[in-house]
């Protein structure tokens, strides 16, 4: 869909011309205008034409191979919900889900020594985001791996059934690629468990939403290739409703008898019971069990639930919880559905090992009929393993766990859940579950004492996923070397100081902690939350931040590190200290601090009052040591009382000492806060009002996040303003006079309203700028002074969506205007965690690159931003524009747009007007270039699919090695695909520089044009023709052809496609396509492919065909087609 160029309208509903013989200019978004550029015209920036053909590989790809370094520095949340053991070499799967955005499958199988298998996915472990969670695993004869799970659609739970093969790929013959989803239409359903009966059919035990929104038990059966078998209850599924209240089932097993049992817990309205149910082999409930084919059970007055299943030969087991504290209970029933007598007491066994929670997850009997169950004891702060064992009557074996008939095993220190049961034929338990935020195993001897023989003492931990990590702080120290301080998590998930420090390539310092890596853990605290970090000149590394204890009270903490990253025991207590300011309600945190010229440190934050409900800004002056500096203030301390709170969040020393404190302060709203200080402590009189400035940039609030003293004495600050209704914010930056008044020269003396969503920076006032990114919310978090007086202010904003975040830089003159010569329009955004990016802090390098520290949605990130916007050193033509203006395609020879292109061929690119960002697309799938030139270039209305041909011949697996074709680039998954556009399978028999390309809106239908003749059957003209491929039904049907389906006579070419795919229109030199073609030059067509219909429509008003060429002088350029195919524009 393109428009290029001069152009008569035609309205192609009435067809007659509305200005007949008026040629107009193409208001297209891109547009050629000179032989080796091509400019655009944005919304976002009202009068400016913007070059696109520019280098924009903005990351610099010389740190970290990519221009960024991601970083996982906590332990990722995993859990292990389910296991077996292969029957054929005694391996443990072992399934649940890990943190890897959103929650994914997770797959990891052991040896049995507990060490992980490396021959099963990726060493040892699979993750699989099409489903959020895997509950429950079976092995199939040929040792393929089922799982059952829940899959979060984006409104509800669907079930998930996956299969595996045995070296952990998914198994493309099950399902669609591996994957079964189940879904009834309600509102969730979940999958909990599942077994496989032995003609290999597939049984699901879990939860769906009935009609009025309470759950029911629901059981579905699929063939061996994924399918719902038909044979099975209603459909392949069958629905239970033991009550009007919930219905939950969380195991199933097999009787031996061809029946299935499903234990879980049914609910009345006060009161959750065992709940049990029995189907024939065909779904039905089995009247043969307590006459309806369903058994609940309860304790007393308390809630129970059955979480596992077992047969005692032909009786059967179940085991869960009961009680105000959730004791272990028991239930044996007989073959009929009733409670066995001779089991404990009335069939019933319930036990208090504790006195905290006992919660039972799983059951398993013994070939001796003991019976063996597992879970967790929960004490409300933490949690351990626990395995119990009964004899076959009911009561706890004295011969297990050292006389006592339990052990409570404590795997990680924190919360550790046991799920799943395992009993080897050598009779040892293995238990999986959750060790503090990682998947747990433990093996315990038939005594119940750890096996030593299992990973050396019994257990096995295993992190997976992506634990929660921001990078807060950034530092640069003289060697080029980046100190990155971060919030990360330890393996119970509690917050600690991590410092990463990276050569100044990107890749770890391996003399810095361990592999680059250090951690500060404040003893008995519970959340440590680092802010802000700086390297002295000795080169020691200074953290500063908050610490809350369980109480959720709250410290300034500092710790120092030294150079390699241990601890410096010189400072404070063993390298750290924490300090309440208010005693009587501590809930302080340091934002930011310096070391002063003689090692003393300053920090700044916040304090609150004894209340806890006004927190106030507050300077504390440390000597080096870390003793609290007495001299420094009012006993070393400093509070700001003024107004109704605020925070001190940033600091910076003048060349004379004088100290500058930014922040807020809360009056009827926030206000930008600016403080001076002498070195002493003393507020300097001749800064503002007594030392303190006040700004009221807009009605909302307004942050000041950093301050930057520039070499002239005047103060650049940066943070964020927001209007009154708190709907928005923005970049704010504002300049001081030395003697704290705003400076008059930065800025225009004018007032006016925050910026729109996606406008230029726009000024309130003489001294104060603003600036937004295309979204409602912009935060800038760092300042820096390039050494030619130019302002790069870095942060964070949303896109115009409210979803995407971007990391995000403008640049500002000395005088306060944004410089359009960076970037795109003075601003860039950066997306390194796939529309997921922060930058938190930033630091200018003395070579003018820009490293940027924050966080995807769940690493630490770390990016280096280089000079973009340069023009190329070759040619760019044939541009095509997204139908949201925001990407450009298009054709350039230049080899300086991107980096490693060294292929000497004209390559496809796409610019991002909003991020200012060129990447090259004509690549393979690995993102290996191309071998051979490319042609022509479209872009489907978003943005994401990029056509275009090419001479190419390694850019698609498959592909044979003769010729090139037609190409599809898809940008979301960075895939490129060389659909098979021919009749007989092969690729075209001609490729050449004349194929040109369109695509719909959607990317579905590619309009083309091709000399080949084995696209379509009966192609015998030896011409040039123009087909329509649809990447649906992958089908290719021929458009330039006669109403009645003659061929044309002569070259068609220059396609172009409607948005909904129906009509294409070309040039065509042949004077077969209609009727009374008698003109003998070329013509513009158009082709109804609902209809079926050509017709011509180079004529005038009256159908007179036009006594010249139509779109061919210059490049075969195209009859271009409006979105709804009314209006098509051509020259002629």
């Amino acid at each position: 869909m393109k428009s290029r160029l001069l152009a008569i309208t035609l309205p192609l509903l009435v067809g007659t011309a509305v200005l007949t013989g008026l040629f107009l200019i193409s208001q297209a978004p891109a547009t050629a205008v000179a032989a080796s550029t091509m400019q655009a015209h944005t919304a976002t920036a009202a009068g400016d034409t913007i070059r696109a053909s520019v280098g924009g590989q903005a990351l610099d790809p010389a740190f970290g191979g990519l221009g960024y370094v991601l970083s996982d520095l906590s332990n990722g949340y995993s859990v292990a919900n389910d296991m077996v053991q292969q029957p054929n070499d005694d391996k443990l799967v072992v399934v649940g889900s890990a943190n890897h955005t959103p929650n994914a499958l997770a797959i990891v199988r052991y040896n049995p020594d507990g060490s992980l298998d490396a021959s099963f996915g990726v060493d040892g472990t699979v993750i699989d985001p099409r489903a959020n969670v895997a509950n429950g695993v079976a092995i199939q004869q040929d040792n393929s791996i089922v799982i059952a799970g829940t899959w979060f659609n984006g409104q509800n739970n669907d079930i998930v059934v996956a299969r595996f093969l045995p070296d952990g790929t998914p198994d493309g013959s099950f399902g669609d690629n591996g994957f079964t989803i189940f879904d009834l239409g309600l509102s969730n359903e979940e999958g909990q468990a599942l077994v496989i009966d032995p003609a290999g059919r597939i049984l699901i035990a879990g939860t769906t939403d009935n009609v009025t929104g309470v759950q029911d038990f629901i059981v579905v059966a699929l063939d061996v290739d994924g399918n719902p078998d038909p044979t099975f209850g209603l459909g392949g599924f069958t629905i239970t409703d033991f009550n009007a209240a919930a219905d939950i089932a969380y195991d199933i097993i097999f009787d031996g008898a061809g029946n299935i049992l499903v234990a879980g817990s049914s609910n009345l309205v006060f009161d959750a019971n065992f709940g049990v149910a029995r189907y024939t082999s065909d779904g039905a409930l089995d009247p043969l069990f307590s006459s309806d084919g369903l058994v609940t059970i309860n304790f007393g007055n308390f809630d129970e639930a059955a979480y596992g299943i077992a047969l005692n030969d032909t009786q059967i087991v179940l085991a869960g919880y009961t009680g105000s504290f959730s004791d272990v209970a028991l239930a044996q029933l007989n073959d009929d559905g009733s409670l066995d007598i001779n089991f404990g007491s009335g069939g019933l066994t319930q036990n208090d090992l504790t006195g905290y929670y006992e919660i039972v997850h799983d059951v398993a009997v013994l070939p001796s009929g003991e019976i063996v169950v597992t879970g967790f004891f929960d004490n409300f702060n933490t949690a351990d393993f626990f395995v119990a064992r009964y004899i076959s009557t009911g009561f706890l074996d004295d011969s297990f766990g050292g006389g006592i008939g339990y052990v409570q095993t404590d795997i990680a220190g924190g919360y550790d859940t046991a799920n799943a049961l395992v009993v080897q034929p050598g009779g040892e338990l293995v238990v999986a579950g959750q060790g503090g935020t990682n998947i747990a195993l433990a093996r315990y001897a038939t005594d119940g004492t750890p096996d030593p023989n299992f990973d050396d003492d019994g257990k096995v931990l295993t992190p997976l996923g992506n634990g929660p990590d921001s990078a807060k702080a950034l530092a640069l120290q003289d060697d080029g070397k980046v100190v990155v301080a971060s919030y990360a998590t330890d393996p119970n998930g509690l917050a600690l100081f991590a410092i990463n420090r990276m050569n100044s390539d990107g890749s770890p310092d391996n003399g810095f902690g361990i592999n680059g890596v250090a951690y500060v853990d404040f003893a008995g605290l519970t959340e440590d939350q680092v802010h802000a970090v700086a390297v002295q000149p000795d080169g020691k590394i200074l953290l500063g931040g908050a610490s809350v204890n369980q109480n959720y009270d709250s410290y300034f903490a500092l710790a120092r590190l030294n150079e390699d990253g241990t601890p410096d025991t010189t400072f404070g207590s063993g390298g750290v200290i924490t300090h309440s300011v208010l005693l009587s309600y501590p809930h302080d945190s340091l934002s930011d601090l310096t070391v002063l010229a003689d090692g003393r440190i300053i920090a700044v934050g916040y304090s609150s009052d004894s209340g806890g409900e006004v927190s106030f800004p507050t300077i504390l002056g440390y000597r080096s040591n870390g003793d609290l500096d007495t001299a420094f203030g009012n006993g070393g301390q400093i509070i700001i009382t003024d107004g109704f709170g605020g925070e001190a969040t940033a600091v910076a020393v003048q060349p004379d000492g004088k100290i500058v404190v930014g922040g807020y302060l809360s009056n009827s709203s926030d206000d930008f806060m600016l403080l001076r200080l002498n070195e002493d402590g003393s507020f300097d009189s001749q800064f503002g009002d007594g030392g303190i400035v006040n700004t009221d940039v807009y009605s909302g609030y307004d942050i000041i996040n950093d301050v930057l003293i520039q070499p002239d004495g005047k103060i650049l600050v940066a943070g964020e303003v927001s209007r009154s209704d708190y709907m928005g914010s923005y970049f704010g930056i504002a300049r001081y006079n030395n003697d704290g008044s705003l400076d008059t020269t930065f800025g225009p003396e004018i007032s006016a309203p925050l910026p729109q969503r996606g406008s230029e920076a726009v000024l309130q006032s003489s001294g104060v700028v603003t600036a937004s990114f295309g979204g409602d919310w912009a935060w800038a978090y760092a300042v820096m002074l390039r050494p030619n007086g130019r302002i790069l202010a870095a942060g964070s904003t949303y896109d115009a969506s409210g979803i995407s975040t971007y990391m995000a830089l403008a640049q500002f003159t000395p005088d306060g205007f944004l410089d359009h010569s960076y970037a795109s329009s003075g601003k860039a955004l950066l997306d390194i965690g796939n529309s997921t990016s922060f930058a938190y802090d930033a630091v200018l390098q003395p070579d003018g690159l820009v490293l940027l520290a924050g966080g995807t949605d769940v690493d630490t990130a770390v990016a280096r931003f280089g000079v973009t916007g340069l023009e190329g050193n070759g040619n760019a033509n044939n541009p095509a524009i997204s139908a949201n203006g925001r990407f450009v395609a298009f054709i350039s020879t230049a080899n300086d747009l991107v980096v490693n292109d060294t292929n000497d061929a004209a390559d496809v690119f796409v610019y991002d007007m909003l991020t200012g960002q060129t990447t090259r697309v004509s690549v393979d799938s690995n993102g290996v270039q191309a071998n051979g030139p490319s042609y022509d270039v479209d872009i489907s209305a978003d943005g994401r699919f990029v056509v275009f041909t090419s001479a190419a011949t390694n850019l698609s697996s498959g592909q044979q090695l003769f010729a090139g074709g037609l190409y599809i680039h898809d940008r979301l998954t960075g895939k490129t695909f060389w659909p098979t556009i021919t009749v007989d399978s092969a690729e075209p028999t001609q490729v050449s520089p004349f194929d040109q390309v369109a695509v719909s809106a959607s990317g579905r239908y590619i309009a083309f044009n091709s000399l080949a003749a084995n696209i379509v059957l009966s192609d015998t003209n030896g011409m040039y023709d123009v087909f329509v491929y649809d990447d649906l039904t992958k089908q290719t049907t021929r458009v330039s052809v006669h109403t009645n389906g003659n061929q044309g006579d002569s070259d068609s070419m220059a396609p172009d496609i409607s948005a909904d795919g129906r009509f294409v229109t070309f040039i065509s030199f042949a004077g077969t396509l209609v009727d009374n073609d008698n003109n003998d030059v070329s013509d513009a067509f158009v082709h109804d492919r609902q209809l079926g219909q050509t017709s011509r429509v180079s004529v005038n008003s009256n159908g007179v065909e036009g006594n010249d060429w139509t779109g061919i002088e210059i490049n075969y350029e195209k009859a271009a087609i409006s979105d709804d195919g009314r209006y098509i524009t051509f020259e002629s």
